[in-house]
């Protein structure tokens, strides 16, 4: 398989992507999400944290340079990483070929819209919810990389493995 650094979806790969995805974890997309009806069904292992929309900017930055190192960390080097972005166009890219200055910016922030990053065979990425104000982690090898290098944008972890943390 010849990869891109970059490239976009063409049907019918993005519908079957989104079809894939919607199955594999139980999407149900909603603006109000409830312990009853769960947006997704997260993986195990996972963790989710929750952030406030009231962030600088600079703590955005670090937040997305540091998702760029996490998922080429986590890529294989002739892996592209699946991006979603609900109701928008999707795109892959390779993370061990992509450069930010020349390709265009990954927004990793649900910022309006569910953000979705994951790998191709599904074992890890991330799930951003933008109304519920959250990011899960899953697979072993990125949670270590975001526990150990915990972004400033997060408040506190609110579930694990899908289970919501005593206390909160």
């Amino acid at each position: 398989m010849n990869i891109k650094p970059w490239r976009k979806f063409k049907e019918p790969e993005y519908d079957d992507i989104w079809n894939l995805f919607y199955r594999a974890f139980d999407f149900n997309p909603s603006i109000k999400p409830s312990l009853n009806n769960p947006t997704f069904k997260e993986p195990t292992p996972s963790i989710t944290f929750s952030f406030q929309y009231d962030i600088e900017s600079d703590i955005l930055d670090e937040f997305h340079e540091l998702m760029l190192g996490f998922m080429k960390s986590c890529a294989k080097t002739d892996e592209e990483v699946l991006l979603l972005d609900w109701q928008h166009e999707g795109y892959a890219y390779a993370p061990h070929l992509y450069d930010p200055k020349i390709h265009p910016s990954i927004n990793f922030f649900p910022d309006g819209d569910y953000a979705i990053a994951l790998s191709r065979d599904w074992d890890w990425g991330i799930l951003g919810h933008p109304w519920e104000q959250s990011i899960c982690f899953f697979g072993s090898n990125l949670i270590e990389l975001v526990v150990l290098n915990l972004p400033k944008l997060f408040d506190k972890m609110i579930r694990q493995n899908g289970v919501p943390i005593e206390g909160i």
